[in-house]
């Protein structure tokens, strides 16, 4: 919202030596630092975000809460010098009430949050001791998060949706341009971009709410498929509107499944490894690179800038100026006319006027400028096609993401061919819902208790 109102000022223009002149091209002009409303924008950035660094340097603590009812904080784990601490909002919780010998006692400790793999360092005198005993513990737990099955789960799952949260890069690296180059600098580009960030901030508690009692990708699925079309409005309707359309779905879509799977995530985590885990679920991130890359190639493919129609400060040449006088003039038949933008004079924008013919317009657009083209909506029909791969490769693998079969059972139901399968694409939930560790013994006969125990014990055999 602020760099939109910015947006619509002057440049700041600092003269820096008023002694000096520059000469461009037989023209003279006072030497200037000019910051743009964006560049601006940059340097109040940076100036908070040093700000908030100074912040958490001086007074944000790294504490850990642990409750020591709760068996998964052990009291081995809590050290001797921890606080007891009592909840802010503790009369608002809806909690069993204690016998008073229990209540006098605190329930949570807060101590410094220590590193796991600070102990080894400590073992070590030695620099190189530490950082050969560092680098063991770190592969030994490496080796140990690639054999847990949920690990391969989430990591699945994270490079399937990596293309459709390339839809995420494109409404930061392709909508601005596509605003600006087709409907010039008024646009409103930032203030359509942020209908994603509030639809973030107010949706996910209220889908969150709606949608407690489903199974979880029986939620993502269709949040996957809703975000996937969503440019599709942007395909059908390139506009300024079509744009917050865009925006609208897209957020709709990602309100649905985004949240629903930071909940999966810390389901599946280990005791003590919940940060690990979500960290692994946002291994996709290492392709961001990629996809930057190929956007700005699809960017200068489809939608390129039009370097001609602008001045040096990125400005459209959008003002006819008399080119001898520097001020706008209405020029007789046959006169020579001459763009130029708020700062200065573009010389390769001549025109010639004629009397009966239309007034030469000065570009304010890239669309304006002699010579340019785009095909916008051949970009945006590959990022569709890119975001349908998401949902569709999570429909594939989606069997393995339930994790409620086995590798016996068609490579863990993958390979299935059934009607049950295929409405998987939609999230219907999987006929098979039982737990992957648990024991299900044949029923097609009458057993002994003898005979069924026996089949139990080979069936642990061979899950094991």
């Amino acid at each position: 919202l602020i760099i939109d109102v910015m947006r619509k000022q002057s440049d700041l223009v600092i003269p820096w030596d008023s002694n000096k002149e520059t000469e461009t091209e037989g023209e003279s002009s006072s030497a200037a630092l000019v910051f743009t409303p964006t560049r601006q924008f940059m340097i109040l950035t940076l100036v908070v975000g040093i700000f908030t660094f100074i912040f958490a340097v001086l007074w944000l603590k790294d504490v850990t809460v642990a409750d020591i009812n709760d068996p998964e904080d052990r009291q081995e784990n809590v050290p001797d010098d921890a606080i007891d601490v009592t909840p802010m909002m503790d009369s608002l919780l809806c909690r069993p009430k204690q016998n008073n010998s229990t209540s006098r006692q605190s329930q949570y400790k807060i101590f410094e949050t220590r590193s796991a793999s600070m102990h080894i360092m400590n073992e070590n005198t030695s620099m190189v001791g530490s950082f050969v005993a560092f680098v063991q513990w770190t592969c030994r737990q490496t080796r140990e998060l690639l054999n847990m099955h949920n690990t391969w789960r989430m990591l699945v799952f994270g490079f399937a949706t990596f293309c459709i949260t390339m839809q995420w890069s494109a409404s930061e690296l392709v909508l601005p341009p596509f605003l600006e180059r087709h409907f010039g600098e008024s646009a409103p580009i930032y203030l359509v971009q942020s209908i994603n960030l509030w639809g973030c901030l107010i949706l996910p508690p209220i889908v969150g709410l709606i949608s407690a009692t489903f199974e979880d990708f029986s939620i993502i699925l269709p949040g996957l498929w809703v975000m996937a079309l969503s440019p599709i409005a942007i395909y059908a309707f390139p506009t300024v509107g079509g744009a917050c359309l865009w925006l609208v779905w897209m957020t709709l879509g990602e309100t649905v499944w985004s949240p629903r799977v930071t909940s999966w995530t810390a389901s599946l985590a280990p005791t003590g490894k919940e940060g690990l885990f979500f960290a692994i679920g946002s291994s996709r991130a290492l392709l961001g690179p990629v996809s930057d890359y190929f956007l700005g190639l699809m960017n200068h493919h489809f939608m390129p800038n039009c370097e001609t129609c602008r001045d040096d400060y990125g400005h459209f040449c959008s003002q006819m100026v008399n080119p001898s006088t520097e001020t706008q003039a209405s020029m007789p038949n046959n006169g020579l006319l001459q763009c130029a933008s708020g700062e200065q004079i573009c010389s390769n924008l001549t025109m010639l006027a004629s009397g009966n013919a239309v007034p030469p317009v000065c570009p304010s657009t890239c669309e304006q400028c002699p010579g340019w083209e785009s095909n916008a909506q051949a970009l945006w029909l590959i990022i569709i096609a890119l975001s349908i791969a998401s949902p569709l490769a999570t429909w594939v693998f989606l069997p393995f993401l339930r994790g409620h079969r086995t590798y016996r059972e068609g490579f863990y139901g993958i390979f299935e061919c059934s009607l049950n399968r295929i409405q998987g694409i939609c999230g219907v939930q999987d006929s098979v819902r039982r737990p992957s560790y648990q024991l299900v013994t044949p029923s097609h006969k009458e057993k002994s208790c003898d005979d069924e125990d026996d089949d139990a014990n080979k069936t642990m055999i061979e899950m094991i």
